[in-house]
């Protein structure tokens, strides 16, 4: 095994990147790093048995070289005999329509792409080429620009993306090591004009900080900065763990007056704490990214020297209200309202005449499984046994509930519904409107949370004998 693909391995295994089995779906750009990518996990997909699908994005900035590149990385991937999925966005369109800066509206449509192909491929991971020196300059840009614990912590190894989780096997490996397994593989790897483009601000980072940091003050500083990024991931996970429990002392939910937030229990935690605090109850009830730096501290200072009464806006959908006892997070507008729950025959329909969607419910034989790639974003195949058990209720399609938990297929455990969508970023009121079905005989049994993810429990095995097949959709005039 070539030693890049060995530590490659290392790193999986040490972060749990990967499961024997798993669909990857690779974005591979033409660059150094995602070829390197594409050829490691090619040369591991026999361990792992994985299903891997190359998936390519023409970001709409190169005109005549980016047909070349997605020509290049098409060859490549039918030598390798995988298959390929090809897309293009209009970048500058999407920065204009968002108020985007380049950078940003790339990589927005680069993971909306990647989610979008895993979803339709029923893939559990998508894999990109970011290295240490990615990670490095990651952590500069966030210095440069302000930032705290988490922003030191750089990329992660694993996060959730769509349906998928978003894996980077290559932060422990240099850029130096991808090109050099590109070059005893005997590839020539496609040169990207715009990465010399000083317009960008990690290309002027890369460029000139970086060289000027290694010559004249630390040789080791990009191993240094990344480094850094596992020390600072390690202990914002400990504050987060720590924020967590005290969330748990303090804080008191309720999905329609939002979160409240005793004011003796908040003031009494460290800053540190205190922001973590105010910031996670914003991801409960906001939408979004989450508030600027300054808005905390506004809203914290609210919380100690305000009058009651006072109001700070906080920005992502809600505001921090300062009460006598509290300061309670409230969204900027009400909730969409919540539809009754429905029965849903096996086999049969459901028509959600309030939110304009349908679901049908029938059992199949396993032979009509289409297998991962083949199942629509809005449809779901359950071991059938499984799914029903020994109830004849059939099923109901019910709005969510406080406390709605779940093991998302792919997931390593259980975990809050609510948790769930809020790192798919499902807004606060598209929550709302999500039907959840369960069995009608045990409510709380959830089976699909429809159009996004069906439980680990109902997954079709081999063992399947009877399938059950859910689809939702929108019925037609």
């Amino acid at each position: 095994m070539d030693p890049f693909v060995a530590k490659v391995r290392a790193a999986t295994e040490e972060y749990g990147l990967l499961a024997p089995g798993d669909g990857v779906v690779i974005g591979v750009s033409g660059g150094p790093d995602s070829l390197a990518l594409l050829l490691a996990l090619k040369e591991l997909s026999a361990d792992y048995r994985l299903q891997l699908t190359v998936a390519h994005l023409d970001h709409g900035l190169r005109g005549t070289a980016a047909e070349a590149d997605a020509a290049f990385v098409g060859q490549l991937s039918t030598r390798l005999g995988l298959p390929i999925v090809l897309g293009k966005a209009d970048v500058p369109a999407l920065a204009e329509a968002r108020g985007l800066g380049p950078e940003e509206a790339a990589r927005e449509a680069r993971y909306a792409f990647l989610a979008q192909v895993a979803e339709d491929r029923h893939a559990r991971k998508v894999a990109v080429g970011h290295t240490q020196n990615d990670q490095a300059e990651t952590v500069l840009i966030r210095l440069i620009r302000g930032t705290g614990t988490d922003g030191l912590a750089g990329m992660a190894a694993a996060r959730p993306l769509g349906t998928a989780i978003l894996i980077r096997p290559l932060l422990e490996v240099t850029r130096e090591e991808t090109e050099g397994y590109c070059r005893r593989l005997g590839l020539v790897p496609r040169e990207d004009a715009t990465n010399h483009d000083s317009a960008y601000v990690r290309n002027r980072v890369r460029s000139r900080l970086l060289p000027i940091l290694i010559g004249e003050f630390n040789p080791s500083v990009v191993a240094g900065l990344a480094d850094l990024a596992r020390r600072m991931g390690d202990e914002s996970r400990l504050l987060q763990s720590i924020a967590g429990e005290a969330f748990r002392r303090v804080a008191a939910e309720d999905e329609l007056a939002g979160v409240r937030l005793d004011l003796k229990g908040l003031l009494a935690e460290p800053p540190a704490i205190g922001r973590r605090l105010v910031r996670h109850a914003v991801r409960l009830v906001g939408e979004g990214s989450g508030p600027a730096a300054e808005r905390v501290e506004a809203a914290l200072d609210l919380a100690l020297r305000g009058r009651t009464g006072g109001v700070v806006q906080l920005g992502a959908g809600c505001r921090a209200v300062r009460e006598s006892d509290s300061l309670t997070i409230l969204p900027s507008a009400g909730p969409r309202s919540a539809f009754e729950p429905l029965s849903l025959p096996v086999p049969g329909r459901a028509d959600l005449v309030d939110l304009g969607l349908a679901i049908t419910a029938e059992v199949r034989p396993p032979v009509a499984f289409p297998g991962g790639a083949g199942v629509g974003p809005g449809e779901a195949y359950l071991d059938a046994d499984a799914a029903l058990g020994r109830s004849s209720g059939g099923l109901l399609v019910r709005p969510r509930r406080a406390g709605d938990a779940f093991h998302p297929q792919g997931a390593p455990g259980r975990r809050k519904l609510k948790d769930f969508l809020i790192d798919r970023k499902v807004s606060r009121r598209e929550r709302e409107a999500i039907p959840i079905v369960v069995r009608a005989d045990d409510p709380q049994v959830i089976l699909w949370v429809a159009g996004h993810r069906l439980d680990e429990a109902f997954t079709v095995t081999s063992k399947t004998r009877r399938l059950l097949h859910l689809k939702l959709f929108r019925p037609g005039p």
